[in-house]
């Protein structure tokens, strides 16, 4: 049975996607256009199910989603992914409503006509299939007429009206209705409407009840006086039970108006008499004129055509401030806020505008009752911030027939931006080489962002320090000191992995490495840059040997000067049979990966060291193979050797005394196969984090012939 695997599951966002939530217990990890969940330990024949929950975007298309899953087994073995089956994704327009009621007064008496508006914007992006209102009048009411001209169903309790194909945008129904109820003030008459509508597919939206009410004439409401109060029909009575000669008694009526604009009188009657059964006597008060204003309301709402969108796109902000009272309102203004991430392109019905610092105004003189609506056309100016909302703000205002303010509303709308992001490593973070030899560094480049990214990856070298190779495809360009290669696309979410060799020169001292990466969206936007962090190299000088003689003289001297250093680093050790001084494992670009000693006195720079075996190995080559690439088994000189193993991408260099046996040198030779079996993959594309190797060390004891 296997062991627990831990790793890492992910999920690249198909462009305009959000993630909003799962069902899973596992850490998650959300950055632009990538999630990822963290699994610490999956135990064998165990499942872990994970439910993703997304936001899709508003526009009709297809879309597609694939996870994989980076795992390993903890001990140090490379990482293996997995990959899912691909899901297609069918994204569907939305269809949205946001029906209203409303009724142009709020008192009527019997016979009167009152007017039932019932809103049914359609602020989605799709036409709705259907859609039906199921209007209950209860007896309070009889249906005149529909405007606009609709054929409808009458029920028991009141008609049905129904509609197929309601497009984007606003909708209104009024009703003409007559008031049919008497002979009881005050009495609320209720109109109720049961919405239900379609979405494009046939699907059905959410339903929504309705509901406005008229109360019957002039309503009293209440009076500070405390006599006993009777209210019947349209007479309201108080009783006077004693009023005292030359007293004065005070009443204060609180009565409800109708909405309609008109004109009343109001006149009071004392009915009274002196209890000795006297006749009663009437006075009559003069007469109170009451003007009758008629009342404004808005309800407005802000909503736009999209969710994301990407610099140059051109979205649709739509206002609708319907006008749901039963009077013109003498002014109104909108100013909007743009934040600096949108550019005002037009407005619908050539309506004019103010530029402001932030946005635009825009004003409007006798706004009639009924519906209303002001489209902007916006073009995004905002790039390179993968994920950023850019919030719509409008100011509303507005003033009613008399010109007294309205209360003011802040509406508020965001579309989030889609763009390209970038991030640079390097790996390793420090480096010691040894002037002359060449080394490796790991270049991750990745699109961190949601769309694709084109642009050109650049490092500028120090005088000791020289462009050498790369393992890449790119378009590679010198100049002077500048290295620039070419990112013709990157895809939103994927890496480029590029190892770039470099050769030190000079007579050592320190030098850094920083990669930029410029970058653009490919629409015309700003380009933007990203700096890795900086990769040390420190460079130690090398003993050249003598230029005369043969390149056999040379190679001696060589090996003489790296003789000294050894001895310079180590202490001595007497004369005798072969005896293992050190074991050295470093990769190809001469990294060192492991070490083991027989001494409790370490080498102070052990990376200087490795470096040296790195020359005279390339010097070996350059100077004897003269084409034929053959690894060099060794050196020899005074009591120290150093046997040399080459691996697919390691070697191992062992520092020993005394004659080399057949026995030690296959035991390095089984070494370095473990070395190749175990840890091959992981060295072929290792980027420099020392956990993924740190097990090479517990193999080197078995060069001594002894097991750990």
């Amino acid at each position: 049975m296997g062991g627990a695997a831990a790793g890492w599951m992910n999920l690249t966002l198909p462009p305009g996607f959000g993630y909003v939530a799962d069902n899973g217990s596992f850490p998650v990890d959300v950055t632009s256009g990538h999630v990822a969940w963290t699994v610490a330990s999956l135990a064998p024949g165990t499942v872990a199910p994970l439910g993703v929950r997304l936001r899709a975007p508003l526009a009709r298309g297809t879309a597609s989603a694939q996870f994989t899953f980076d795992y390993t087994d903890g001990r140090g073995s490379p990482v293996v992914s997995l990959v899912s089956e691909l899901t297609s994704i069918e994204i569907a327009p939305l269809t949205e409503f946001s029906p209203a009621l409303a009724v142009d007064r709020s008192v009527a008496e019997h016979g009167d006509e009152v007017l039932a508006t019932m809103y049914f914007n359609n602020t989605g992006s799709a036409a709705a299939r259907t859609a039906s209102a199921n209007w209950t009048l209860s007896g309070d009411y009889a249906l005149i007429d529909l405007s606009p001209v609709t054929s409808s169903t009458p029920t028991a309790n009141g008609f049905e009206v129904g509609w197929a194909n309601l497009a984007v945008g606003p909708h209104s129904l009024v009703a003409r209705l007559r008031v049919v109820r008497g002979l009881a003030d005050g009495l609320a008459m209720p109109i109720q409407v049961r919405w239900t509508a379609t979405d494009g597919d046939g699907s059905p939206l959410p339903p929504a009840t309705l509901a406005a009410s008229v109360v019957l004439g002039f309503g009293y409401v209440a009076d500070n006086a405390s006599f006993p109060t009777a209210v019947a029909g349209r007479q309201v009575t108080w009783t006077v039970a004693s009023l005292a000669a030359g007293s004065v008694s005070w009443l204060g009526v609180h009565l409800r108006g109708p909405v309609a604009r008109g004109t009343a009188s109001l006149r009071f009657a004392f009915d009274y008499t002196d209890g000795r059964g006297s006749a009663v006597v009437s006075i009559l008060t003069g007469g109170t004129l009451v003007e009758i204003a008629p009342v404004t309301e808005f309800a407005p709402a802000l909503a736009v055509d999209r969710r994301s969108a990407e610099d140059g796109d051109e979205m649709l902000a739509t206002l609708y401030f319907n006008n749901t009272g039963a009077a013109s309102a003498r002014t109104a203004s909108a100013s909007w806020a743009l934040g600096g991430h949108y550019l005002l392109v037009n407005l619908s019905s050539g309506t004019p505008s103010t530029s402001t610092p932030n946005g635009f105004d825009v004003s409007w003189a006798d706004v009639t009752v009924g519906s209303h609506l002001l489209v902007a056309r916006l073009r995004v100016v905002r790039a390179l911030v993968d994920g950023l909302a850019m919030p719509i703000q409008v100011r509303w205002a507005a003033t009613d027939g008399n010109g007294d303010a309205l209360p003011p509303v802040t509406l508020n709308a965001s579309v989030d931006l889609r763009a390209p992001g970038a991030a640079v490593e390097l790996a390793p973070a420090t480096l010691g080489v040894v002037s002359g030899s060449s080394f490796a560094v790991n270049v991750t480049l990745r699109n961190t962002g949601s769309r694709p990214a084109t642009g050109w990856l650049n490092v500028t070298l120090s005088a000791n320090l020289a462009y050498d190779s790369d393992n890449g495809t790119l378009v590679r360009k010198l100049e002077g000191g500048k290295v620039t290669w070419t990112v013709a696309s990157l895809r939103a979410g994927s890496t480029i992995y590029l190892a770039v060799r470099f050769r030190a020169s000079g007579t050592g001292g320190s030098s850094s490495l920083r990669f930029t990466f410029d970058f653009t969206d490919g629409r015309g936007s700003p380009v933007g840059s990203i700096v890795s962090p900086p990769a040390s190299v420190e460079i130690a000088g090398l003993i050249a040997p003598f230029p005369i003689g043969a390149a056999g003289v040379g190679l001696a001297l060589l090996a003489v000067a790296v003789a000294a250093g050894i001895i310079a680093l180590r202490r001595r050790r007497g004369r005798g049979e072969l005896v293992i001084d050190d074991v050295f494992v470093v990769n190809d670009g001469g990294v060192l990966l492991a070490h083991r000693s027989s001494s409790l006195v370490q080498y102070q720079d052990q990376d200087i060291l490795v470096g040296m075996f790195k020359v005279v190995q390339e010097f070996v080559k350059d100077s004897f193979s003269k084409g034929v690439d053959e690894d060099m088994k060794g050196l020899e000189f005074g009591e120290r050797r150093i046997m040399i193993e080459k691996g697919q991408h390691h070697f191992i260099a062992v520092v020993h005394r005394g004659s080399e046996s057949a026995e030690l040198r296959e035991r390095v030779r089984k070494v370095s196969e473990e070395i190749d079996a175990k840890f091959g993959d992981t060295l072929a594309r290792w980027k420099g984090l020392m956990e993924q190797v740190q097990g090479i060390a517990n193999l080197l004891p078995q060069v001594w012939g002894r097991q750990e």
